[in-house]
């Protein structure tokens, strides 16, 4: 019912998948670079001390701290091991080689991390196995494309019969404007629906579909989740990517620099870079004014909108702006009454000024987000998020809404009242088969 809302939601999986394969391709480059310079199977171990941090023992959390970030254990980071060589990786064929299709695999919760004792896996996503492939925790998955296609649900024929019905109901729209012939409302919002789904269908076609079952992932000389050297999160942007580091360390209170107390964190305390949008801020931020829960840390969320990039942006844009565009194309459409026909222009005009005024409140937001972040060094993304944003966001979805909703009724509505042209087809339809 929301092709938009979806269409938005695959164009961030797609853009965060992207991001993620491109930081593979990197790690993956690094390491042959490293590897060509070393001789026979030797392994490279490197050492390095990890990031400063501390957590307080059984001790309360005390206030007044200097500290600007959040302190935990000081921990040492374990050795680095590459336990294949140069020419071993040049052996993969193409089908084992990292894509895209596997980053998209990983962020739908297609890995789990496994840990001796534990029955429990973690899971983790394209981001995560990139920082434990970079630190040398484990290997590069192996699975091949053609294993990740093999529990897909996806039908190339269902998707190639999908295309072709939506490409013959473009163009039996345009022929009939061509003919002069009446278009019903019903058909101009199928329309607007083919144009969202489609951009869905190109974000998502490397997206494995419905898969059911994970690959298990093995730590690398016996390191254990807990072992994994802590990395610091802003608490702001990154609280919610973060498991129960606590479950461990019942015991230990972690505190920011004002003392006061933070929700449990994880111990895969990895960067994310795929940030959750303001809806998603929004709605953890408000949880308590519908009593919601915090979300379960040890699932892939289904609601959250990862930041696009400019031009994803742009894009997808465009096509919600089509969407309503659409609806506003068919200004002179013949409706049953002179206010149906009124509030149908009326609703149009509004959906299309709300999505420019969505989109436009994205910019400015993230102008002003980015210069103050220059000016006054502020990481917290939550308290960058201007004041006027919250009521200006609620106005504008409730008034999309109530215009989408009359709409869709609309449609519906519209077919008690035709024009006779509305039933004759067009002069070469009935010569061109399709379904």
């Amino acid at each position: 019912m929301v092709p938009e809302i979806v269409m938005l939601l695959a164009a961030g999986q797609w853009s965060f998948a992207r991001v993620c394969w491109r930081e593979t391709r990197d790690i993956l480059a690094e390491q042959d670079e490293q590897l060509m310079m070393e001789t026979g199977d030797i392994h490279l171990a490197q050492s390095s001390t990890a990031p400063m941090v501390s957590i307080s023992g059984d001790a309360a959390p005390s206030a007044g701290t200097e500290a600007e970030e959040i302190q935990m254990i000081e921990m040492s980071r374990p050795k680095m091991q590459r336990s294949e060589t140069f020419e071993q990786r040049q052996q993969r064929t193409d089908d084992e080689r990292w894509t895209l299709r596997h980053a998209f695999f990983a962020n739908m919760g297609g890995f789990r991390l496994k840990e001796q004792g534990n029955p429990k896996p973690y899971i983790v996503n394209a981001k995560h196995i990139n920082h434990l492939v970079r630190k040398g925790y484990i290997d590069l998955p192996t699975i091949t494309t053609l294993e990740i296609n093999d529990r897909s649900k996806s039908d190339s024929l269902a998707k190639f019969l999908a295309i072709m019905q939506c490409g013959w109901l473009a163009v039996q729209v345009v022929a009939r404007a061509i003919q002069k012939l009446e278009t019903t409302s019903l058909e101009i919002t199928t329309l607007s629906f083919v144009l969202c789904t489609m951009g869905s269908f190109i974000a998502w076609y490397r997206k494995p579909y419905d898969v059911q079952t994970f690959t298990l992932l093995e730590m690398k000389n016996h390191y254990s989740v807990s072992d994994i050297d802590l990395t610091f999160l802003d608490k702001g942007r990154n609280r919610d990517l973060l498991e129960e580091y606590q479950a461990t360390h019942p015991n230990a209170h972690v505190v920011d620099a004002s003392g006061q107390l933070l929700p449990p964190y994880t111990k895969l305390d990895i960067i994310d870079d795929g940030e959750p949008t303001f809806t998603t801020n929004f709605t953890d931020r408000y949880r308590h004014l519908w009593g919601s829960k915090p979300r379960d840390p040890n699932r892939i969320r289904n609601d959250r909108l990862p930041m696009l990039e400019v031009r994803i942006t742009l894009v997808a844009g465009l096509v919600t702006f089509g969407y309503a565009g659409l609806h506003a194309a068919a200004w002179n459409i013949p409706l049953a009454t002179h206010i149906e026909q009124l509030l149908w222009r009326v609703s149009s005009v509004v959906m299309l000024g709300c999505c420019v005024a969505w989109f436009g409140m994205d910019h400015i937001q993230g102008y002003k987000i980015r210069r103050r972040q220059r000016r006054e060094g502020i990481d917290d993304y939550d308290a960058l998020i201007p004041w006027w944003r919250v009521p200006a966001s609620i106005a504008v979805a409730i008034a999309y809404g109530l215009c989408r909703v009359y709409v869709l009724i609309e449609s519906f509505l519209a077919l008690r009242w035709m024009p006779i042209s509305t039933y004759q087809q067009v002069d070469w339809g009935k010569w061109v088969p399709h379904i």
